[in-house]
């Protein structure tokens, strides 16, 4: 608070199961409420740890003020990069998952806990 919360998911794929070991908290270089931005010294620090936990980074988290669907800005990175983004929404605490694959797609959440 008061900036949407940004980071990265970390953990193993396959096509159609995403299982997050670890996040990896980034820095919101926009210190906006309405947007998040990575820089890329810190997204590459992320890609080196991922690779010595031998982990993939295979989702973006950010937080919305308000809904967990995503922004206009959101769906054009999304494109850019289609992991998983998974959105929580401050204002009534629920997430929300989606992956662009051509079209937007949302994801099913199943909480597990070891």
């Amino acid at each position: 608070m008061p900036y949407e919360a940004c980071s990265l998911l970390l953990g193993i794929s396959s096509p159609y199961k995403f299982l997050v070991k670890e996040l990896y908290p980034m820095r919101n270089v926009d210190l906006s409420e309405t947007a998040f931005k990575m820089e890329l010294p810190d997204l590459i620090s992320a890609y080196e740890y991922s690779s010595e936990k031998k982990l993939n980074v295979i989702g973006v988290f950010h937080s919305h003020f308000l809904g967990t669907g995503p922004s206009k800005k959101d769906l054009t990175y999304m494109e850019l990069n289609p992991v998983v983004w998974l959105i929580y929404s401050v204002d009534d605490c629920k997430f929300g998952a989606y992956k662009m694959n051509r079209t937007l797609e949302k994801v099913l959440l199943d909480i597990v806990t070891e």
